[in-house]
């Protein structure tokens, strides 16, 4: 039996093809749920230990809109922070507004990132869809 979290399709195919059981946990909703509530809290903490300045009352960018950058948008609104999430999907834009949040697209960041000293990147690395390697202002990058 395999067990494990994101599985890459490969070796899910492969297991199928062997008759070998196989587990992804981030397949399954409440599991999903828990590690992007862990995620968020341990962003949260890093940012706190490594920066000189407070979140609360910080900008806050957070690029992406999914599990995880819903539980650290409302993580960092709970301490304070204010929240603006970028993507590049209008519609998932249109949830994160429709929980309190500031939007602006991917493509119109470059404009705006400077006035943010905290920004999250949720959007994940092998996807290729998020073109901004910038770094805020005070070297604050998170």
């Amino acid at each position: 039996m395999l067990f494990g979290g994101s599985i890459p399709l490969s070796v899910t195919e492969y297991c199928k093809a062997h008759d070998i059981p196989c587990f992804d946990f981030m397949k399954m909703e409440e599991v999903a749920c828990k590690n992007a509530v862990a995620t968020a809290e341990g962003a949260a903490a890093e940012a706190i230990s490594l920066s000189p300045i407070n979140l609360r009352g910080s900008a806050c960018l957070i690029t992406g809109w999914g599990r995880c950058a819903a539980a650290l948008a409302d993580t960092l609104s709970g301490m304070g922070a204010h929240i603006t999430v970028s993507a590049r999907d209008s519609e998932k834009l249109a949830l994160a507004c429709c929980h309190g949040y500031g939007t602006v697209l991917l493509d119109r960041l470059d404009s705006h990132i400077q006035d943010y000293p905290f920004i999250f990147n949720t959007v994940p690395s092998d996807s290729g869809r998020c073109p901004h390697r910038a770094h805020a202002k005070g070297g604050g990058s998170h």
